[in-house]
């Protein structure tokens, strides 16, 4: 699970924090998408390693106690928010989205900027797939540089800013999830 590894040090001058829709827990973990586990959720493995993922609120075992490892890694269904907090102002130029198939509600990719103003990716569902039903790959990137219209698997993304935004000055990104999804590859410059 992810509590202090990315809390806005030297290494990582990023904090990440997740919160499930159902319970409002903070259940940020990583899973790896190249060896599992994943038994429950097999859909996940797409083989970029290590993933972000907001672990079901219903399973928050972890192998051994108190481990910091869940046993049983399954992505929640209700979805939730995982949410970037940046140390400085950074320019995002993309994001990997995994497992945003035809089952999940609209998600969102969010980009908040030094002022406040915001910029939003409507993420429809079945814009990437499921690897398992629709066969490989089960995720797509989403550039965070541009405003037109990007489409995925069986679906397209759109975008639209406030008047002012500023791309070049982003302190926060919240991607949120309408269901049981993934993130990984989050590029950034500072």
């Amino acid at each position: 699970k992810i509590d202090t590894e990315y809390d806005g040090g030297p290494v990582f001058p990023v904090t990440i924090t997740g919160l499930v829709h159902a319970s409002g827990a903070n259940t940020a973990a990583i899973l790896n998408s190249t060896t599992g586990p994943a038994a429950v959720d097999p859909d996940l493995l797409v083989g970029k390693g290590n993933i972000l993922i907001l672990q079901n609120d219903a399973n928050l075992s972890q192998c051994p106690p108190a481990s910091g490892v869940y046993c049983s890694h399954n992505d929640d269904e209700d979805g939730g928010m995982l949410s970037f907090l940046f140390n400085v102002p950074v320019v995002p130029t993309s994001i990997v989205l995994i497992d945003f198939d035809a089952g999940d509600p609209t998600s969102y990719v969010i980009l908040i900027d030094t002022n406040g103003l915001k910029r939003q990716y409507t993420v429809p569902h079945d814009w990437t797939g499921d690897q398992i039903e629709d066969g490989p790959p089960g995720y797509g990137t989403l550039d965070l540089t541009t405003l037109p219209n990007q489409p995925g698997f069986n679906s397209t993304a759109t975008a639209f800013e406030q008047v002012g935004f500023n791309p070049n000055a982003i302190i926060k990104i919240d991607v949120i999830l309408g269901g049981s999804a993934a993130v990984d590859d989050l590029v950034w410059c500072q």
